[in-house]
């Protein structure tokens, strides 16, 4: 089963952007049940994880330019459901004023969230 959709011009088929190359298809049972138990046991591992980013401190969104071709550029924006001290993965207050890290609790430092 592909993922397309008809736009202006040829046929476009969507990917799926993954280092494992079996998520080429969103429908491969066998990777989305993996994927399912990694989060699982993510969760299980982190219970206090902050709900809005899922343990990974903000969202990343991609910004594209129409006037000129290239890359588009890739955007950070921090979660804002905890308070700047509040590590996102573990719950505790271990960040610093600012809001940065490592985290003094479990050591996270924006570099750990669940699996996606």
């Amino acid at each position: 089963m592909s993922t397309a959709r008809r736009l202006r011009g040829p046929l476009v088929r969507a990917r799926v952007y993954s280092d494992d190359p079996r998520a080429d298809s969103m429908y491969d049972a066998d990777y989305r049940a993996e994927l399912a138990e990694a989060r699982d046991a993510w969760w299980a591992a982190w219970p206090r994880a902050c709900p809005g980013c899922c343990g990974w401190g903000g969202r990343v969104t991609t910004e594209m330019h129409g006037f000129r071709s290239g890359p588009g550029e890739h955007l950070f924006t921090l979660c804002g459901v905890l308070d700047d001290t509040t590590c996102h993965r573990c719950g505790e207050p271990g960040l610093t004023e600012a809001g940065t890290g490592p985290c003094t609790a479990c050591g996270w430092d924006f570099d750990d969230g669940q699996p996606a």
